[in-house]
């Protein structure tokens, strides 16, 4: 019967690595505080979405009015903004990813 060599013992266990990694995603942030932070770092998003909401009820109260040119001109301007708010939103999450890719590629090569 033949004995397997004892595998050499690490610095640290593999579960506490993970565990580490791991402890930066468990603090959860306060809905205030990331609204907040989401705003500073994309404003673009909410104006656009403030922009749409605006030009949409305006448009709806012109159409209760009967004043057809102005309805037809809100809606018109509803779509321009849903349209630079969707831009807005993919260059965010592209420019999201890419800070994390890169953020990534510095951790990769610190260690």
């Amino acid at each position: 019967m033949s004995k397997a060599p004892l595998p050499t013992p690490t610095p640290e266990l593999e579960w506490v690595k993970i565990r580490e990694e791991l402890a930066e995603y468990d603090q959860i942030e306060p809905f205030q505080k990331k609204f907040k932070r989401v705003l500073i770092e994309h404003p673009l998003v909410p104006l656009g979405i403030m922009a749409t909401c605006g030009s949409l009820v305006l448009g709806m109260r012109a159409m209760v009015q009967g004043d057809r040119l102005r309805s037809n001109l809100m809606m018109r301007f509803r779509i321009f903004f849903q349209a630079v708010t969707v831009a807005a939103m993919t260059v965010s999450a592209v420019t999201v990813l890419k800070s994390r890719e890169k953020s990534e590629k510095l951790n990769e090569n610190s260690t």
